[in-house]
């Protein structure tokens, strides 16, 4: 019975993980907004895609220092500030659209990037350990997820961008939808958490 409901445990913690995992691949579907960004503010396409290059900069310190806190302390701790990060850089970029793109660097760039860095070690690390024997599979599994965002994401906002007469409507609204899948991924890399440390606790017992 107990390997039945570890089984059944491990596999929603990676339905989970994958869930909060989509959310990050929210930055891979800049190069929609790009234009929209140029058209508001007067950028050169060098200055806007500069922010996307940023995040992925960012990306690296995220993963290595959310994996040096979730060693020392646990995932729950590591996704919910990382999403915090991250939510706050994307929802911040929203009021970044001026003459100079150094907010869109702070926010979209380094805040977003450092946020999803975060998530994306956690969430991968957690899965592996809850499929020591298969960890080609769960993080493959994650990695997927994180590559869907933009394949169903990606027409979602070419809608809303064609349907607005100003571009900043959509930003906002974007903005709005990601702040519910923000709280979306916190849950879930709680819940996973709390799962993983429970079996941890069962098997100190044992």
């Amino acid at each position: 019975m107990t390997g039945k409901a570890n089984s059944k445990t491990k596999y929603l913690i990676l339905i989970f993980g994958a869930f909060a995992v989509f959310f990050t691949g929210y930055p891979h579907i800049w190069s929609i907004y790009q234009p929209y960004a140029m058209e508001l503010t007067g950028w050169s396409q060098s200055q806007a895609s500069m922010g996307f290059y940023l995040s992925f900069l960012a990306f690296v310190p995220g993963n290595i220092i959310g994996g040096r806190i979730q060693d020392r302390s646990n995932p729950r701790i590591v996704v919910a500030v990382g999403g915090g990060i991250f939510a706050a850089g994307i929802l911040l970029s929203a009021f970044s659209m001026r003459q100079s793109p150094v907010m869109l660097y702070l926010t979209y760039g380094i805040m977003q990037g450092f946020g999803q860095g975060m998530i994306y070690t956690t969430i991968i690390s957690t899965a592996q350990k809850w499929f020591p024997d298969r960890t080609g599979f769960a993080s493959g599994v994650i990695v997927t997820a994180n590559g869907l965002c933009g394949f169903f994401l990606a027409p979602l906002s070419r809608v809303l961008l064609a349907d607005s007469v100003y571009p900043a409507d959509d930003r906002f609204r974007t903005g709005a939808g990601l702040d519910t899948g923000k709280h979306f991924y916190q849950k879930s890399g709680e819940t996973g958490s709390w799962i993983w440390r429970r079996k941890r606790v069962c098997c100190c017992a044992l």
